[in-house]
């Protein structure tokens, strides 16, 4: 395969800022609004300290609920699965993979990729009235070593939950989506396939999970109400967790909406054991293989 030539280094006044000033539209049309929350470099002064908290984890492994649960402690309107922020990512992932930083160099490009992502979380506050943005995007997952880089006033909330629970779910969503004739990226997949998925991700969970802006919250211990998670979660948000959100907290427009109500079924207590009976023996053996150590190191069994 011919390796691509290296990308042209983007300034300032350049093509970078010029490409990126259309994605605030991206997020006026999120709401509906007919106002674009303009971001030019010469406008970017957010303010000091905390801009955003950003909720990911494996899809199916409670993001939602855990988003919720963030936005009603804060009593902060939020976002779901906003994509966003993934574009500029994975602009500056494409760019790291061909080492494409000259003539400014990586770090001058690290600190104009903040400094846009600044402004951005600053309009898209101000278009839900500003409070602190709780923002969601399960899809990102692999991308968070990326974000937390370019990203330095974000705290990261990651959603954890035992992957034979997990790999069911997806794969019970997966049969859903095809008996609907519906098309995601995990509607090809076999069950193999998304263990794999799960175990790739699990992974970068590995890799950030001791990181200062980095909190991981056990599905299994949320919904049960662990006094010692809770207080964890309460020291890491600057606030006391409110438990039981109502479900109308969110601010989106509903033609425009990354989330849809199916994105949330099955996520409850009486799903923790539904693996039990849905995985047959030869499947939990492979999650058991494939995830052996991150059930090691977060103590998950393998049964």
């Amino acid at each position: 395969m011919t390796r691509p030539e290296p990308m042209a280094a983007p300034s300032c006044e350049h093509s970078f800022f010029q490409k990126i000033m259309q994605w605030p539209a991206l997020v006026a049309a999120h709401f509906g609004k007919k106002t674009v929350p303009v971001v030019k470099e010469t406008q970017i002064q957010p303010p000091a300290g905390l801009e955003c908290v950003f909720v990911s984890g494996v899809m199916r492994s409670g993001t939602t609920l855990l988003q919720r649960v963030v936005a009603h402690s804060l009593d902060s309107q939020y976002i779901r699965e906003e994509s966003t922020l993934r574009i500029p990512i994975e602009s500056f992932q494409v760019l790291e993979q061909y080492q494409a930083f000259e003539p400014i160099g990586r770090a001058a490009y690290v600190e104009q990729y903040q400094t846009f992502l600044s402004g951005l979380l600053h309009a898209i506050r101000r278009e839900i009235n500003g409070g602190t943005l709780v923002l969601k995007d399960p899809l990102a997952l692999k991308s968070i070593p990326t974000f937390i880089e370019l990203m330095p006033r974000t705290k990261f909330i990651i959603s954890i939950r035992n992957p034979m629970s997990t790999a069911a779910s997806i794969y019970r969503v997966r049969n859903r989506q095809r008996q609907q004739g519906k098309q995601s990226f995990i509607t090809p997949m076999d069950f193999g396939d998304i263990v794999e998925y799960i175990a790739r991700l699990c992974e970068v969970i590995i890799a950030v999970h001791e990181k200062d802006n980095v909190c991981l919250v056990k599905y299994e211990e949320l919904i049960g109400h662990n006094p010692a998670v809770l207080k964890q979660l309460s020291s890491f948000i600057g606030a006391r967790v409110k438990l039981n959100p109502p479900d109308d907290s969110f601010a989106y427009d509903a033609d425009h909406a990354f989330w849809t109500p199916e994105s949330g079924q099955d996520i409850k207590n009486t799903s923790l054991d539904k693996y039990r009976s849905e995985l047959s023996v030869e499947e939990k053996a492979l999650v058991a293989a494939k995830l052996a150590r991150f059930n090691t190191m977060f103590g998950y069994t393998a049964e």
